[in-house]
This record gives structure tokens, sequence and C-alpha cells, in this order.
């Protein structure tokens, strides 16, 4: 491969051959430590003896793998991946374009060579372990390696000491702690009941050789649902498997795991306003595209489903059974079980802090600073004391959503570097989190579940028509009248209402994360929306499955109303205000839906996101409703034959759950319903209407499952909304629906 002149010359540092060095196995005193040696360790290792800051031979990476980046190549090679996710300028060298170089300096060359992915050039993985064993050999790093666990450090006046698993004592002016959570990947409970049964399931990533496909049976299931888990299929239907993909939703594409304005100031200058570590945290877990592959993977995964090697399942593990060689996985709600010989769990690593026992001795012998979440609080140097630094995950409060990839491996050596230069005693440490802006920030998220400063974290504009009233000295202040704002009730409408599913394509046949709700005020003052609660009533739509019957406890009551799912809108009922004329888009997942939807939502208001089981999409930048009460499964997903929607302006005290005590309704007043919208499965669905006439003496239907159709509300000759509480005559079936489009009174 030709290298277009070594990374040692480029990076104009000689390259110092091993015979050179002093042995790093005969040493005990470094100037500086390293603590792990995947990616982050081995190139703030590079970044350090590329500034001259450190001499190599007082400088030691402290990793138990036999060489390093092992995890790293190991857990590549088992997913099969051929293209990196991150663009060819983040790699492990010192120059953004030393793997360009690398690569060969016609671009010519590298097309035909089949090199990189679009977007952003992502290098192949044969060409990035190139790479990065030429930027190893430059420095001489294999030479720095102490193969040996740290299992305590002690921080001293004048040093820090460390304790390895072998016996060995290393001394240390400053470490740095590069570890992530590669030896814990994550187990869901249901495999591992699986597993001691007897089944044949495995982790991707446990173990420390990678995973070979003829280690597997001819029947292999996946459980998960992003890249790795899309990877490994396609490597296993190669090697002639029959796979089947078990995940919690369909496909998601995203060209990187977050947004690219997440590498520089477009969001991070608002993150970092962000003083209140619990929102940054927030707003880190939304800004994650979770569970998602790249255009080249997706590809590679439609091949594989076209060609019946590959069959993709929505659904979730709940239990299952071994009988000899094979196991039947059970999913939940209406999805069929899955017979297979073999399971293999992609369903990534813990989310607890990295580090173990060790960082938890660290953290209470030295009372280091840590958030809620048990994740340092560093300054802007990733200092989390004089001594110590961090990068990768340990960084990612200060970092962002970027800590755990390679662009945040290189920010934080930038930082580490810039660091480096500064003696121990010299200069201040800012203070970590100021308490009126934590304050502020605490505020916010409570009212929206966002930090205070997100409008400036996002290029969109804020929708004028919903505003947020903080009192600021009352009507004097400001010379102007103060319009007195109105109740919800006689003023506030479901407008439109989409719930039958996208039209099946792009090789999906049930996608329904583009569902929606819109509100519109109809009355000439703002009406109070802070405090509303939403959701959808407890019943069926008709006969879908044979021995369904009408009726139940829990339908046509005069005197209530039963949700199966309650949602709340954040904040009292005068501080969130719907402007007249303004409308409130309810998103079931906001954000743009591209390929498998038309219907964009990336501007909706509110979303809902379920947390429990971690697999719901969570958007950056739209505010979640807040969850009152929840019987649904991973995502809330309003039934595609026809829901009942049901605003109501109640205190949540006054709701009194009733029935199964884990699945049953919540029942709440009549007299507290705003608005309904009810619709069943077809014209002859009328007797399983969930609403007493008195509240709704109507329904609505479309024409089948994932059709495309919402139901909006209709106007009369004059352009009013129609209200007569009967959806029948109030609402229309819309072959295309159109959230947001405003409303003219």
């Amino acid at each position: 491969m030709t290298t277009g002149g070594s990374e040692s010359v480029r990076d104009g540092h000689p390259c110092v051959e091993a015979s050179a060095q002093r042995a790093v196995a005969s040493m005990s005193d470094f100037d500086w430590v390293i603590v792990g040696g995947g990616p982050f360790g081995v190139h703030v290792a590079v970044r350090l003896l590329a500034e001259g800051t450190v001499s190599p031979e007082r400088l030691c990476i402290v990793d138990p793998a036999p060489e390093l980046l092992h995890r790293w190549n190991c857990h590549t090679a088992s997913t099969g991946m051929r293209f990196l996710r991150s663009p060819a300028v983040h790699h492990l060298g010192v120059e953004p374009f030393g793997l360009l170089q690398h690569a060969g300096r016609r671009k010519r060359d590298r097309r035909k060579r089949d090199l990189f992915a679009p977007p952003k050039r992502r290098p192949a993985l044969k060409l990035f372990a190139s790479h990065s064993a030429s930027v190893m050999k430059a420095y001489n790093i294999p030479a720095r390696h102490v193969q040996d666990r740290v299992t305590r450090i002690q921080l001293q006046a004048d040093a820090a000491l460390l304790s390895l698993q072998g016996g060995r004592r290393l001394t240390a002016g400053r470490i740095v702690l590069a570890i992530g959570n590669s030896d814990a990947p994550r187990w869901p409970e249901s495999a591992s009941r699986l597993r001691a049964a007897g089944g044949l399931v495995r982790h991707i990533f446990e173990g420390e050789s990678a995973l070979e496909p003829n280690e597997l049976p001819k029947s292999v299931a996946i459980l998960g649902g992003g890249i790795s888990a899309a990877q490994l299929a396609v490597r296993l239907a190669d090697a002639g498997k029959t796979v089947t993909i078990i995940a919690r939703h369909f496909p998601r594409e995203h060209d990187f795991d977050s947004e690219p304005g997440w590498i520089g100031p477009k969001y991070m200058r608002g993150f970092a306003a962000v003083q209140d570590p619990g929102v940054r945290r927030h707003i880190i877990s939304k800004a994650r595209h979770r569970g998602s592959m790249p255009p080249d993977v997706k590809r590679a995964l439609t091949r594989a489903q076209n060609a019946g090697s590959v069959r993709w399942t929505v659904g979730a593990l709940m239990g299952g059974t071994v009988h000899g060689g094979s196991m039947v996985l059970a999913l939940d709600g209406e999805q069929a079980d899955v017979e297979v010989e073999a399971l293999v769990l992609a369903t990534g690593f813990s989310s607890r802090r990295p580090g173990g026992e060790m960082l938890d001795k660290l953290v209470a012998e030295h009372d280091l600073p840590v958030a809620e979440c048990g994740y340092p609080l560093v300054d802007d140097q990733l200092r989390w004391h004089p001594r110590v630094f961090v990068t990768g995950p340990l960084a990612e409060l200060e970092l962002g959503p970027t800590a755990r990839n390679l662009t945040g491996a290189r920010r934080a050596a930038d930082r580490v570097v810039a660091a480096s230069k500064i003696p121990m005693d010299g200069g201040k440490t800012r203070k970590l989190f100021a308490q009126v802006l934590a304050t502020a920030s605490a505020f916010y998220f409570a009212l929206f579940g966002i930090g205070c400063q997100d409008a400036d974290l996002s290029s969109k504009e804020t929708r004028a028509d919903v505003s947020v009233q903080v009192d600021s000295g009352g009507p004097e202040d400001s010379g102007e009248p103060m319009v007195e704002a109105l109740p919800p009730q006689g003023n506030l409408l479901i407008e439109e209402v989409y719930y039958s599913g996208a039209v099946p394509t792009a090789g999906i046949d049930r996608y329904y994360a583009d569902q929606f709700l819109e509100l519109v005020n109809i009355a000439d003052a703002p009406v109070m929306v802070g405090g509303l609660l939403l959701g959808d009533a407890y019943g069926i739509s008709g006969g879908l499955n044979p021995g369904d019957a009408p009726g139940g406890p829990f339908v046509a009551d005069p005197d209530h109303v039963y949700l199966g799912n309650v949602w709340r809108i954040p904040g009292a009922p005068e501080e969130v205000l719907l402007e007249p004329g303004g409308s409130l888009v309810i998103a079931h997942d906001a954000g743009e839906h591209n390929p498998y939807s038309s219907v964009d939502l990336s501007d909706a208001d509110y979303e809902t996101f379920v947390e429990t089981y971690g697999e719901d999409m969570d958007d950056a930048f739209v505010p979640n409703l807040e969850s009152v009460w929840y019987t649904g499964g991973y995502d809330w997903l309003v039934t595609v034959f026809g829901p009942t929607m049901v605003v109501l302006s109640v205190d949540e005290a006054e709701l009194e759950q009733v029935g199964h005590p884990r699945y049953g309704p919540m029942q709440a007043p009549a007299s507290a319903v705003v608005d309904t919208m009810e619709a069943l499965m077809d014209a002859e669905s009328g007797e399983y209407k969930r609403l007493h006439e008195s509240i709704d003496s109507g329904f609505i239907y479309v024409s089948g499952t994932y059709t495309g159709e919402s139901v909006r509300r209709r106007r009369d000759e004059s352009g009013r909304l129609v209200d007569t509480n009967n959806t029948g005559a109030d609402f229309e079936v819309l072959a295309v629906p159109e959230p947001g489009v405003g409303f003219s009174r």
C-alpha cells in the first residue's frame, strides 16, 4: 500500500527504535500513565509524544490485552464491519489528512481500490487498521504497553500510585483514564435465562476473540436493531446462515450516530452553555441515533432480505424454551414465536460508568466529583483532578454526544495535550458548575425535558404559536394590557390524527413511527395547555380476532372515560400557552421519517418517549411529554386499526387506576374531557365504540391499515372548524397527512 511517506515524517517526529528505549517492563516511575489501550488511549499517547511534551520512556499504556487495540480489532471483526462509520479525518494519527495520504495521493487510486464509502469518505476497516499500525510503529507505541490491569489508583501530593493486578506498582505524574465499557456487554434478562437453560446464546462482544460464523449453526437469531446487528446479519447470511433479526423497531438509517453539528460549534456552543449536568445528560441521550445504521449497511441488509436469507421481525424478546439443539423464542404482542438454533446478542454495552470497582474506589477515596448518573464532572481541559484526565465515555458530560467516537478521541486529545503544556501548579481550574445557571437549567429541564440553552443547539426556529410564560413582574412592567389566558374547554380542539401507518415502501410493510396528534386553539386569546393530559381510550377497534366481542366494563360509561395510556404536557397551565390560531403537534417519534414515510415531524412541539426499555427514539431538540400511566411496549403505538384519542383538563391526582394493577386503564371523569376523536376499524364496527354517545356520538374509519391516511376536522362554509361532539360528522379522511399546516379561525 502506498503511504505517501511515513507517519513519523509527516508528523515531524522521529521514529525511535525500540532498542533505543528503556524497557518499559523494568520501569516503575513515569510522567504519564494511560489506563486503557483502545483507540482513545493509543491516540492520546501518539499526540503527547508528537507534541514532545513527554519523552517516550516516560510514558506507558496499561492494558490487560495481549496487544494494543485488541478489543477494537476483535469487535470490528466479529461484526463483519467493512467501513467505519466515522469520516476519514477521524483516525489515530496526528495530521487530519494523514489517513488519506496513507491511502494514496491520487483520488482515482482511492476510488479504484474501494477504500472509502460515502458520505465524508468513510474509510475501509482494512485501511484504518493499516494506517493505525503505521502510526503506532512511527511512535513505537507497542513498546510502551504494560500488559496488566490497574486495580487501584491512589492520588498523593507528589504523584499518583497505581497498583496492578500482577502485583506491580507504578508512580505517575499524571494519569489519563481512557477506558470504556467494552468488557461489559449488555445482557437482557430474557437472554440470560435462555442461556442458563442450556440454549446456545452468546453476545457478539463477549470473550477475547472474534466471533466466527463457523462457530454457529444454520439458523440464527440476532437480538438488536443497530449497525452491529445489521453487519452481523449480512456476514452470517454470506456464510450460508438463515438469520432472523429481532428488534424493537424497523431499520433506522442515519449517516452517523449523531448529527455532524455536534462535532463543532453549531451545537456544542449551546451544549457548553448548559451548566446543569443532568440537563447535559438528557441532551446527550436525545442526540444519539441509537439503533441506526448508515446507508451502505442498510443497502447490504436490504439485499440480504430480498434474497430471503435475512428476516427482520419487530418485537421484544420476552423469553422462550430450549428443546435439545433449538430454542423457541417468545416475542411480545401478537408476534409469532421464532424457532432457531442459536441466539446472538447485538445489544451493545452497559450504560453504567466504566471502570468498575477500580473507579468506584478512586471516587470514594478521593471524593472526586460525579454527576447523578455517576459520570465524572471535569473541567474544560478534561481534568477530574490535577493529576487525572479522562477521555472516551468518561468525558462525555464535557465533550457531548461524540465523546465515545473517534472524533471524541481527537477532541479529547486536543485538550489533554494543551493541558500537558501547563505546569502542574500553574493556572486556575475553572469552577465546574455555576449555581445560578444550574438553577436556571434545572427549571427548564423540569418544565420541558430540555436545557435552558436548547434553543441555541438547533438551527431550526422555535414555533411562534407555543410560548412559555415566566413571571417578569406583571403587566405594568411592559406598559401593554395583559390578555387573560383561557382554559382549554371550549377553546381547544383536536384538529388532525394520523394513526393508520405509512404505505409500505423501502422494504418495510409496517411503519408507524410517523403517527401524530395535532391540537388547535380556536379562541381569540391564548389557551393554557400546560399540564393537559392526553391518551388513547381503552378497548379494541372491532372484531380483529376470532372471539373478539364488543362491550366490557370500561367502555360506554356516561360518567367516565378510560385511558390505556396517559401523557402530560409539561408545565403548569399558565406557564405554557397556545396562541390564538396556533396548533400543537405531538409526535410518536419526532424527526424526518424518510425513506419509510413522507411525513416530516422534525418541527413537532412534543414527542412521546418510552425510556423504560431503552429502544425508543428520542429526538435531541423536541421536548418529551411526561408519562403518567403507560401499559404499552417499547414505543407508544396507538392502534393502526383505529384509536380513540382523548384530551383531558384535570389534575392527574384525580385519575384512578382500575382493573388489572399493571395493565388496567386509568379512569377519568367525563366532565374533564376537552375533546375526543373516535376511530374504529370499519363501518360495521360501531358496536365497539369506546366512548358513551353523550361524550362522542359517532366514529370514523379509514380505508385500511398502513394506507398513509389521517383524519382531520372538517370546516363549515365559513371556514370554521366543525365541533358537534360527533367524530363521524366532525372529521373527514385525508389522503396525505398535513402536520402543522396551520389554521385560520
